[in-house]
């Protein structure tokens, strides 16, 4: 696993929590771009940016999820994609 605070390689994979709704489709799965736009209402508006996660940087997969409240996990996928993308 890697050091958080180690720089970022265009090897790596990021992964993003992203709500259902925000998949156009599941079979192949494709991601609206809405889910890469900041959260600009609610209870925590982003104000530096989305939230990724470094791939390499986690142990489990599910930590992503972590902060979702248990019963609307179900409501969520985990999108990962490519550093270089």
């Amino acid at each position: 696993m890697k050091d958080q605070g180690a720089p970022i390689t265009e090897e790596e994979w990021l992964l993003r929590r992203v709500h259902l709704e925000n998949f156009d489709s599941i079979n192949p799965p494709k991601i609206s771009l809405y889910a890469f736009k900041p959260q600009v209402k609610g209870r925590f508006p982003d104000t530096t940016g989305i939230s990724f996660y470094r791939q390499s940087c986690i142990q489990d997969i599910e930590k992503v999820l972590a902060k979702t409240d248990e019963t609307k996990r179900p409501k969520y996928g985990i999108v990962r994609l490519p550093v270089s993308s």
